[in-house]
């Protein structure tokens, strides 16, 4: 961000005021936080993906997966209660005699589940990835739910929800584990490079410190936001201590700063 920030004209100040523009970035946080700094030279800011409120203790950490789960109950109140249901069933599943390689049949897995936390963090990941990049023109959203309550490959919640994988990724290959995907993304155009999520990583733990909880009324399991945890987590994948709340204090953020800046 600092090396964007670099970019900007030392004679922006003296730009002409009558002539405002609505701006666009490749990175859409620079977009939304240039135009809170320059109100007065950008009308607008471009910006499909600018979580600058789930950086401090601005909004609940819990509303992120809140839009989540709304995005699919207001396509489908069956596919939200299955994929609600869908947890215990794969811990009861897990659970028997062989349970693990159950789930592995099941879902088509493409190396045996080594837990079942695996399967989740895919089934979850999937769900969020589906909402978040929910165009008009693919609505991966109602493409997962209408699998999931046409129940092709059977009627149990688990047999519901390996249909709305396959409705959205095919059934050409298997699904989960693949050791060529680099991504833990299911989608294969949207693997990403290693480079790409290692500088991710590392950026979320050192001064982009986004809050994201899992509430009780969601269809996801309940997993609140622990800073503590955050923090440990960061210290021991890269050895850095998350700086919390500087994101906010340089970029601003809160809705005070909105507030003074954009009514100017």
């Amino acid at each position: 961000m600092k090396d964007m920030e670099s970019e900007i004209p030392t004679n922006i100040e003296s730009c002409e005021e009558d002539s405002p523009r609505v701006i666009e970035t490749r990175v859409e946080m620079l977009a939304s936080w240039f135009r809170l700094k320059y109100p007065h030279l950008t009308i607008g800011a471009l910006a499909s993906s600018a979580p600058i409120l789930s950086t401090d203790d601005i909004v609940h950490p819990n509303a992120y997966m809140d839009v989540v789960s709304r995005d699919f109950k207001e396509v489908s109140d069956t596919c939200y209660e299955t994929i609600l249901n869908s947890w215990s069933e794969i811990d009861r599943v897990t659970s028997e005699t062989n349970g693990l390689s159950i789930l592995s049949k099941k879902f088509n897995t493409c190396s045996p589940l080594n837990n079942s936390s695996e399967l989740s963090h895919y089934l979850e990941n999937m769900y969020v990835f589906a909402a978040q990049y929910n165009h008009p023109s693919s609505s991966p959203v109602t493409t997962i739910c209408n699998g999931i309550d046409k129940a092709s490959f059977g009627n149990d919640v688990l047999d519901k929800i390996y249909s709305g994988i396959v409705a959205f990724i095919g059934n050409d290959t298997c699904q989960i584990n693949d050791p060529t995907s680099i991504s833990e993304t299911p989608i294969s155009e949207t693997d990403i490079e290693t480079e790409t999520r290692m500088g991710w990583g590392w950026q979320i733990c050192s001064e982009l410190v986004v809050r994201h909880g899992i509430g009780n009324d969601t269809m996801f399991r309940p997993s609140p936001f622990d800073l503590e945890k955050y923090i440990s987590n960061c210290k021991e994948e890269y050895d850095v201590s998350p700086r919390s709340h500087w994101i906010s204090t340089y970029y601003g953020g809160h809705v005070s700063f909105f507030s003074s800046h954009l009514k100017q």
